[in-house]
């Protein structure tokens, strides 16, 4: 007897918005009703995430039918693909300057409130929390994200949906959960169906979750380095608020670097199955 694929397009949408509302739930029990401006604190926020995106994709895996393994992704991947996700890395700056285009044709309702609230941020950060956030946002969140994300909903949106509209799928029902920046509501779901759709194709591509994972870890890493290293390393357009947009010879760097691995990666698709074939079900000894 062979089971459907799991979980289909609906029923990974649900997956996703129990992780978040579980999140919420282990978020408010550690609220401290006395310091209420400390609860919001990285570490935290990070083990809600954590241990809600976890357990939700822990136990929706054991349903995906067999083989698991490379349906899950969890299967290495060819080494010859890293020189591609190592120039997808500049994409973050490429997206920041999406947003910033956004930001300047559309502006917020109060641009300078929003410099003032990062500003304010990044001053009272402390040893602590540039670790606390280190820790979470590049040692934790994109191997929660990915294995819920890419690892079990994408590959049974794509059974359902074909590869191009699952990719898509999956990547907007995993809108906030990639730290793809933004500054008004449009740049920022933009963003992040556009980060988790480049995503879903390495992940495609490789045949593998840790390739997302890593590149997601890269992002993430590079972001954390822009916030704690403004004043020691300052990119306009990126880290430093008082400048509009990124200089163009930058820009045009990042942008070639990150189309070219896009195309590497690209190339790979085809190399790939778009579904695996479900595996019959082993029948029990007392059959």
């Amino acid at each position: 007897m062979q089971r459907p694929h799991f979980p289909s397009p609906l029923v990974g949408a649900a997956l996703v918005g129990i992780a978040w509302v579980l999140a919420l739930f282990l978020f408010t029990l550690q609220l401290d009703p006395s310091h209420v401006e400390r609860s919001f604190d990285i570490g935290v926020v990070g083990i809600a995430m954590t241990l809600a995106f976890g357990l939700v994709a822990t136990l929706a895996a054991r349903r995906v039918p067999e083989p698991q393994a490379p349906r899950l992704g969890l299967v290495g991947f060819d080494a010859r693909l890293a020189p591609a996700l190592a120039l997808l890395l500049p994409y973050v700056i490429v997206a920041s300057e999406v947003d910033n285009w956004i930001a300047h044709l559309i502006p917020p309702a109060d641009p300078q409130a929003v410099r003032d609230a990062i500003e304010a941020a990044r001053e009272s950060d402390t040893t602590l929390a540039v670790v606390q956030r280190a820790l979470f946002l590049v040692g934790i969140q994109p191997v929660v994200v990915e294995w819920l994300l890419r690892g079990v909903v994408q590959q049974g949106a794509i059974a359902y949906l074909g590869r191009a509209a699952g990719v898509i799928f999956t990547a907007i029902v995993g809108i906030g959960t990639i730290n793809a920046g933004g500054t008004t509501p449009l740049s920022w779901a933009l963003l992040s169906v556009g980060s988790g759709a480049l995503l879903g194709v390495v992940r495609v591509a490789s045949g593998s979750l840790l390739a997302p994972i890593l590149l997601h870890m890269g992002w993430n890493a590079i972001g954390v380095a822009a916030i704690s290293l403004g004043d020691a390393l300052p990119i306009p357009g990126f880290n430093q608020l008082d400048q509009s947009f990124t200089p163009p010879l930058l820009l045009l760097a990042c942008t070639a670097s990150a189309g070219l691995g896009f195309v590497l990666v690209a190339r790979r698709l085809a190399a790939q199955p778009v579904v695996l074939p479900i595996e019959p079900d082993r029948p029990r000894d007392d059959d």
